[in-house]
């Protein structure tokens, strides 16, 4: 199957100013040589610890910000080299639910305001069928008409969540990124946002990128899952494969710190040594040998490849024998 959404080698490098490089600061790589796909119609997970590049990848792919190297393909067609004209068709195509849904919304606009404006950059809808259109998108979301002329500070956090979900499907997307839809709302209102966007998601058949650390959510949530660990993605899986037999190190650590009653789950890890800054990384190693329990010279020196290490499992770990 042609996958809708394709990254291949994508890296983002951030170069200190001129002070900081005098003051001895060097250029940092948020996001380094990641290669994925995702297949149309389902839900991509990203998970890891906060810092480790998942949110700049989202908006990399999206074109939020640009790629200091690497390939972008959307439905076959590079990203990375799209026009301003074709870069436009892609935002309709493409669109993000934030994860701050408060200073997602403009709080000068009314609720018709915010979610009207997809309608009118692409002439979709205009006078009462816009208004209809968006009142139709607000009763799905759980809203209705009388929340078209009130502002962003007259909703709870779970309300405002619900209107930026509307307003990206204002405009009938292929692919949504979700960056942490729900890490800031209250664990009981996290449900229902959740089993909102699933059941969105199969009704309006648009492929998901759900970017989380919580891996309660994205095993909820999606159908495979990339772990990421300082900019580079550890191992990749099917959820079912992922959390019943994870082989790297990094993602059994993770999945054991995590509270999970389910049976399937391998026996713990042990804990990792050390916090994800308290040792730079080695420039020509895997970025986890610092905290590995595996780490040998070999890891310090070579970075691993991610390679398939059991049927639909990718890993990045040098330690792992290759079938």
């Amino acid at each position: 199957m042609t996958p809708l959404l394709e990254v291949r080698h994508l890296t983002k490098q951030y170069r200190p100013s001129t002070l900081w490089r005098l003051a001895g600061a060097k250029t940092t790589s948020a996001v380094q040589d990641v290669s994925l796909a995702v297949e149309a119609g389902t839900v991509f997970g990203l998970v890891g610890e906060s810092g480790c590049g998942k949110t700049t990848l989202g908006r990399l792919i999206l074109r939020l910000i640009e790629p200091t190297s690497g390939q972008i393909f959307f439905d076959g067609r590079e990203v990375t080299r799209f026009s301003r004209a074709e870069l436009l068709e892609y935002r309709r195509q493409a669109q993000i639910i934030f994860q701050n849904p408060f200073s997602a919304l403009n709080p000068r606009q009314t609720v018709e305001a915010s979610l009207g404006i997809g309608y009118d950059v692409y002439k979709l809808a205009k006078g009462a069928q816009r208004r209809d259109r968006i009142v139709a998108l607000l009763e799905q979301v759980g809203l209705g008409a009388e929340a078209l002329s009130r502002y962003p500070h007259q909703f709870s956090g779970g309300q405002r969540q619900r209107l930026v979900i509307a307003r990206a499907l204002t405009v009938e997307p292929r692919f949504i990124v979700a960056d942490e839809p729900v890490s800031m709302l209250d664990v009981s209102i996290q449900a229902q946002v959740l089993n909102l966007l699933r059941e969105l998601q199969k009704r309006y058949h648009f492929t998901l990128l759900l970017i989380s650390h919580d891996l309660r959510v994205v095993r909820h949530m999606c159908d495979r899952i990339a772990v990421m660990y300082l900019g580079r993605v550890m191992e990749l899986a099917r959820k079912q494969t992922l959390y019943a037999a994870p082989l790297h190190p990094y993602t059994q650590a993770l999945l054991a710190a995590a509270p999970d009653t389910h049976s399937e789950r391998s026996a713990g890890a042990a804990a990792l040594a050390g916090e994800l800054w308290e040792k730079s990384p080695p420039e020509n190693g895997c970025v986890f040998s610092p905290r590995c329990p595996l780490a040998v010279d070999l890891c310090v020196r070579t970075p691993p490849l991610l390679a398939e290490k059991a049927p639909e499992q990718w890993v990045a770990c040098s330690r792992i024998p290759t079938p």
